[in-house]
């Protein structure tokens, strides 16, 4: 499904979908062009921003200061959807893990694992012999 279709499919409020196309056409918005071109305040702007997470669009948030004002505002752009971890996925380590695999290490994921400990999942490395055990925030899916 394309982003055109996914965005389609969701039931978002009218002025969410003004949002949303904003930030299809030009990137990104602030808090400040969506009063002055729509009419939506910063508290209305946040909360239609949290809409769309709940129905799954991936908002990045980024602060920036104003370069003549000095003032700190809120720029919101559409990211990237995040791949879930599926058996069969390409991975790629993100964080120290020890001795199982260095940051950058890819591998293939082989089983997903509950248990007391949470979530975590079993990693045929590409260049270490063996699975290892990766937490999720441990690990980004890449492929």
């Amino acid at each position: 499904m394309t982003n055109k279709n996914f965005f389609a499919s969701l039931n978002l409020t009218p002025q969410a979908r003004t949002l949303l196309a904003h930030m299809e056409r030009t990137g990104s918005i602030s808090a400040r062009e969506a009063m002055a071109d729509y009419g939506i305040t910063s508290a209305v702007l946040t909360r239609r921003i949290c809409d769309m997470q709940e129905k799954g669009v991936v908002v990045v948030k980024e602060r920036r200061t104003h370069k003549i004002t000095g003032r700190n505002y809120t720029r919101y752009s559409l990211g990237a959807p995040k791949l879930e971890p599926v058996i069969g996925a390409r991975i790629r380590v993100i964080k120290d893990v020890g001795a199982s695999a260095n940051i950058g290490a890819q591998g293939t994921l082989q089983e997903i694992l509950g248990g007391e400990w949470g979530y975590r999942v079993q990693i045929d490395f590409d260049e270490t012999p063996g699975t290892w055990p990766l937490a999720r925030d441990e690990f980004e899916v890449i492929g």
